[in-house]
Parts: C-alpha cells; sequence; structure tokens
C-alpha cells in the first residue's frame, strides 16, 4: 500500500493525467517554520545532511492528500520533494516529520519509520495517524 502511495504521488507530481479524480499538486515557497523544524530535526536526530539532502534541496507541494489515503499528511518523494496535505501546511509536527526523512535519506535499516528517531526522541509520529 504504501508503495501504491508513492507511486500514485510520483505520477501526479510529473503532471500524469490518470482521468477523473487526479490529485492536483501545487508548488510550495518553504514553508515559514522549515528552517526551525530542520535544525530541530538534526538535533533530535544527532545527524548532519549528506550533499544533496539539505533543507536548500527540497521542493515543496501542496495537494489535497486525503484523495489518496484519508489520514495522509505528508509525503517526501525521494531524494527530494516533500508533499504537505492542505490541512497540515503550517503543522510544525508533519512538517519536521518529513524533513526527517529527507534528512535521513529514506529507510533506517529497512524502516521507514524507525522508533529511533522518528517515536523517540523526535515525537513526530502523530498519535492519531501512526505515521
Amino acid at each position: 500500500m504504501r508503495l501504491l502511495r508513492v507511486v500514485v504521488l510520483a505520477l501526479a507530481l510529473a503532471d500524469f493525467q490518470c482521468g477523473p479524480g487526479t490529485t492536483e499538486f501545487w508548488r510550495l515557497p518553504e514553508p515559514d517554520m522549515a528552517a526551525h523544524e530542520w535544525s530541530v530535526a538534526q538535533k533530535c536526530a544527532r545527524t548532519k545532511p549528506v550533499p544533496g539532502g539539505d533543507l536548500a534541496d527540497v521542493h515543496w507541494f501542496a495537494a489535497d492528500l486525503s484523495q489518496l489515503h484519508p489520514s495522509l499528511w505528508g509525503a517526501w518523494l525521494p531524494p527530494d520533494t516533500i508533499v504537505l496535505d492542505l490541512r497540515h501546511l503550517t503543522d510544525s509536527v508533519t512538517i519536521e516529520h518529513e524533513l526527517l526523512h529527507h534528512l535521513l535519506r529514506g529507510s533506517v535499516r529497512g524502516e521507514s519509520h524507525p522508533f529511533v528517531p522518528f517515536v523517540w526522541p523526535c515525537n513526530v509520529i502523530p498519535r492519531l495517524v501512526g505515521g
């Protein structure tokens, strides 16, 4: 299911038209709180960005992600794209969560949301959504 979401988001970002019900994406400027959340993510994860994985490399988009999945608040699409749900454009936890994906450059030991650092110490897994 996760792979399906990534494929659908990637196709939508590439302006692929699937017919009626296609999810629209809008380019965003970097959110005002992104620099702060980037700093927090680096500190709690105790890691520094690798080349190509810095905050300046992120391309920001907005979309109604509930069309893809009701509990999808944001998505990081490798290597450098973050899509925020329209209802979570200013949600600091969602922004930090997606920036943490960007900082870690994907899965850690095969897990997309490893306990360390997503739950502890960063605490960026929304309780009602589960990641």
